[in-house]
């Protein structure tokens, strides 16, 4: 339906139409992902946005692959960031002699460590392109 009342195209002209450096559209892009990760589980959350953002994403002259790269990192930070965090509450069920707090705060360096890779590869992208080049 989206695309029959051509969203991704609205979407992607009014972004392009702000004139904003392709970095802070970017940044911005994977500040929405992460909030909206927090509330909304990893699998629906990239079947509703990849049909809006990949168009823009392709406009602004990105590679649809790093674009799957940063949405996968940003779909991990989404299933261990609190409020909904579904791998934190699934580590609870699976070891109920720790807290939800204790498990939160042993997370933290690991979201620390793919906060700085998803900051890396959305300034630099070509650092996440390295690896698949090396299939090709």
């Amino acid at each position: 339906y989206l695309n029959m009342v051509r969203v991704p195209e609205m979407v992607t002209q009014f972004f392009l139409g702000l004139n904003l450096p392709n970095i802070s559209m970017v940044l911005a892009i994977q500040a929405l992902l992460i909030i909206g990760g927090m509330f909304v589980d990893a699998g629906s959350l990239m079947v509703i946005t990849t049909p809006i953002l990949l168009p823009l994403i392709k406009a602004m002259g990105y590679d649809p692959l790093w674009y799957g790269i940063v949405l996968v990192i940003n779909l991990e930070l989404a299933v261990v960031t609190p409020p909904v965090g579904l791998n934190l509450y699934t580590l609870r069920s699976c070891c109920p002699a720790l807290t939800l707090e204790e498990i939160i705060k042993s997370s933290f360096p690991f979201l620390v460590i793919q906060l700085t890779c998803l900051i890396l590869f959305s300034v630099y992208p070509p650092l996440s392109l390295w690896l698949p080049s090396l299939i090709k």
